[in-house]
């Protein structure tokens, strides 16, 4: 039962360097797009927010094998069953080496029609189509290596060493950060960027392979390990991962391609910086659940149902309380960020950034705990059914609406849907699943948190709608965001968190902090 159940430590560390990792992400972020927005220029940047965009779709050859290899990770680490998870994991492999040889020929088909798929902008020096053509194909070169060792930073997660994988990420971003300065400031342009970014990939998934076989002494890739009868054992949850990965591109990535053929490239840049804060929000409030995919595996494995119910609805408080104190700290100040940041102040960019953050608040805190727990614990057919839906509404309201209200319809085409699916779908089934039913759940859960937020929101933004934009910079914005994070904490910590939430917390703070001052931390 310890070995089932004793989460607690790894959880926490898993965590911990979760938001390291995500702090190093955010400043590389912050500077990589400032760079490469002021470095490339808007024909050059929307090329290479498109080359992510389209080159994402690789991800449908992944064919459901990556939360598959999650999975059974995790269940090898329980059972201990290494010969099965061998021929799991080496078939895996070879699969996605062929996968690999279709990406780079399916590449070098695309390239030859890039000016005919994408409005392709060309000015006589560094813009030419051959430039592009070239750009291209080197993209899908390094996506098709890197492409087959992604399973080993899934296997450290599903042995929930997810502390190892993010000491790789972090060395990935800052060693990136760097290259991209250098091969900018000495006038290289994308070519350049390409062959850095797929080369550090590459090893940082080396890196993270020789720390995957040294926690599994049992572990062999090898031919000889290949076998059907492991696709069939996987089959129908790779099937129906598979079509959730689908969906998932065409409900995430779809935007920015339909901006690309229908509106040109400026708007593909446009909505890419709309996306930045969205996306910090979904950094800053996943790091934690980012670990109970394989903790559901295991407890689901074991048949402990009971602790499996009382995690998911503790995530769950979690996760909203984490998730509404990023979006009360950053809803007030968007406008002011955008033109902080990155000197934008039209009112379209600011627009999408209001509703994309709308629609990953509604995502994080009504369906990003569900579904670690329903997909690992046999609900994956319910999920791909509710995907599916979801991404046929999106993907046809974004193309009527993008021509009724240009680029803020795409925006609007991925709102509705997931507002519908995530009120009156996700969220009874996510109570009862909790062990809850509807009101009882909104009642423990989602009020409470709003009726915290809501006046520390609405004081930021009269606060700060005193101060002319043109008078912001880092230094305020700096000085407001800590504060207001800080002002949600303390508030959150004394009116929201329960004392066993308290005690359990003050658990993991090291022993050579008083008795007395994590007693007043906890209020006895």
């Amino acid at each position: 039962m310890t070995k089932i159940l004793d989460f607690g430590t790894r959880l926490v560390k898993n965590t911990a360097s979760n938001y390291l990792t995500m702090a190093v992400k955010l400043l590389s972020a912050i500077f990589l797009t400032y760079l490469l927005f002021t470095g490339l220029g808007k024909e050059f940047y929307g090329f290479w927010s498109l080359l992510w965009s389209v080159f994402i779709y690789s991800l449908l050859l992944d064919l459901g094998f990556g939360k598959a290899v999650e999975k059974y990770s995790a269940e090898a680490s329980f059972s201990g069953d290494m010969p099965k998870f061998n021929s799991i994991l080496s078939t895996i492999v070879a699969s996605y080496g062929l996968m690999a040889l279709l990406i780079i020929t399916v590449g070098f088909i695309i390239s030859f029609y890039l000016e005919t798929v994408f409005q392709v902008k060309t000015d006589g020096s560094a813009h030419t189509v051959e430039y592009y053509r070239k750009v291209f194909i080197l993209f899908t070169v390094g996506i098709a290596l890197v492409f087959p060792t992604g399973v080993f930073p899934t296997i450290l997660v599903g042995l929930q060493r997810t502390y190892l994988r993010n000491y790789v990420l972090i060395a990935n971003k800052l060693i990136e950060l760097a290259g991209v300065w250098y091969i900018l400031r000495s006038g290289r342009s994308l070519a350049a960027l390409v062959v850095f970014t797929a080369s550090l990939n590459l090893l940082s998934n080396f890196a993270m392979g020789i720390m995957v076989f040294r926690f599994m002494p049992g572990l062999k890739i090898s031919f000889r390990h290949i076998k059907l009868s492991a696709l069939q054992y996987i089959g129908d949850f790779s099937l129906f991962t598979y079509v959730l990965t689908i969906c998932d591109l065409i409900i995430f990535q779809t935007d920015r391609v339909v901006l690309g053929v229908m509106l040109g490239m400026s708007s593909v840049a446009m909505y890419q910086v709309a996306t930045k804060i969205p996306q910090l929000i979904s950094i800053a409030s996943t790091q934690f659940q980012a670990n109970l995919a394989p903790i559901a595996a295991i407890l689901h494995k074991a048949g402990d149902k009971r602790t499996l119910q009382e995690t998911m609805f503790a995530s769950t408080r979690i996760t909203v309380f984490i998730c509404t104190g990023v979006f009360t700290v950053f809803i007030p100040l968007v406008r002011q960020i955008l033109f902080v940041w990155l000197k934008v102040t039209d009112e379209t960019t600011i627009a999408l950034a209001y509703i994309l953050i709308t629609s990953m608040y509604m995502l994080i805190i009504f369906r990003d705990i569900p579904k670690h727990f329903l997909l690992m614990t046999g609900h994956h057919r319910f999920l791909t059914w509710i995907a599916v839906a979801e991404s046929i509404a999106n993907l046809v309201l974004s193309v009527i609406l993008v021509k009724l209200l240009g680029a803020e319809g795409v925006a609007w085409g991925t709102l509705i849907p997931n507002a519908v699916i995530s009120l009156f779908i996700i969220f009874p089934v996510a109570a009862r699943h909790s062990g809850s039913t509807t009101f009882p759940y909104l009642v423990k859960v989602y009020l409470p948190i709003i009726l915290l937020a809501a006046p520390i929101a609405v004081t930021v933004i009269f606060a700060t709608g005193f101060i002319p934009l043109e008078n912001w910079n880092f230094n305020l914005l700096a000085g407001i965001i800590p504060a207001t994070g800080m002002l949600y904490l303390l508030a959150g910590w004394l009116t929201y968190v329960n004392r066993a939430e308290k005690e359990k917390l003050c658990s993991f703070l090291p022993q050579f902090i008083p008795r007395k001052l994590v007693d007043f931390i906890v209020g006895s």
